[in-house]
């Protein structure tokens, strides 16, 4: 792994991290539905970044694509459905 790939997998993985805490204190603040799943939202977003750059960086870009899509369509149906 070059250290130009390091650089960017480090910084995308510590904002996905801040993503992720930024929604655990939305969702376990919060006591509106609706800003509950905005907190929820965040975290799929901080999780597709995660799958993201981990395929980037594994060089499986196809797999991780795969699953992002899969996550979209599951996150729809949670929006949907709420």
């Amino acid at each position: 792994m070059s250290a130009d790939m390091a650089s960017y997998f480090q910084v995308s993985v510590m904002f996905a991290i801040l993503m992720v805490i930024t929604a655990l204190y939305c969702i376990l603040v919060s006591r509106n539905l609706i800003r509950i799943l905005i907190g929820l939202e965040l975290m799929t977003k901080a999780v597709t970044l995660i799958l993201a750059v981990g395929g980037y960086v594994s060089g499986r870009m196809a797999l991780a694509q795969t699953f992002i899509i899969t996550m979209i369509v599951i996150e729809v149906v949670v929006i949907a459905v709420a």
